[in-house]
């Protein structure tokens, strides 16, 4: 068991990642599970900056976020990350919508 601060620890590239991002938009972090932080999109950053170094030269990370956060943001910083993204697919909830988005090298 490997335990770390996003993928910080590890020193291998992956060709395929997938993260059910904690996104929820919260003023504090309660349950690291779910909260997202500000807009959603604190946490979720984080992760994006420790995976991206982890990520191998043709790479996928595959990512569920939702309306109930600043989703729009978030892809907008992965692409300024040098990532391409595309949204896979939306699933409609009754108080939100789920949203699996693919980013590539």
């Amino acid at each position: 068991m490997i335990c770390c601060n996003g993928s910080d620890a590890l020193k291998i590239k992956f060709d395929f990642i997938v993260c059910n991002l904690p996104y929820l938009a919260t003023d504090e972090i309660i349950d690291v599970a779910t909260d997202g932080g500000a807009e959603g999109f604190e946490i979720p950053k984080k992760i994006f900056d420790s995976v991206i170094s982890n990520m191998a030269e043709n790479g996928k990370f595959i990512f569920v976020t939702s309306t109930l956060s600043n989703y729009r943001k978030l892809i907008d910083y992965a692409e300024k990350l040098g990532l391409k993204t595309r949204i896979m697919t939306k699933k409609k909830l009754f108080f939100e919508e789920l949203i699996l988005v693919e980013t590539t090298r």
